[in-house]
């Protein structure tokens, strides 16, 4: 018995994709990078938006895991941005001293 196609709805998502549009508009939460990679559309059903989000999320953490991105979780929402920003941010605190 062959499984299921469980793919996400559309076209397959690149992790490099994904850090382009990060590094386009940060701070992103997730649901926001889906909308601008037109991942997710106002009448896709909750459970289309759950894969996508779910999968998107896994290349949030990936990208983390890398060290090409920052995440952090505040309240329910992950929120990332690039990690060139962070290392200026660091710079400018120590150029302040």
């Amino acid at each position: 018995m062959r499984r299921q196609d469980r793919s996400m709805p559309g076209r397959r998502i690149k992790r490099e994709e994904v850090l382009a549009a990060i590094k386009r508009k940060w701070p992103a939460h997730v649901t926001e990078i889906a909308m601008e990679m037109h991942l997710i559309a106002v009448h896709s059903s909750a459970k289309e938006k759950k894969q996508v989000l779910a999968h998107l999320k896994y290349h949030f953490d990936q990208l983390a895991r890398e060290g090409k991105i920052k995440v952090k979780k505040i309240g329910m929402a992950l929120v990332a941005w690039p990690a060139e920003m962070e290392r200026m941010r660091v710079i400018h605190d120590i150029l302040e001293v």
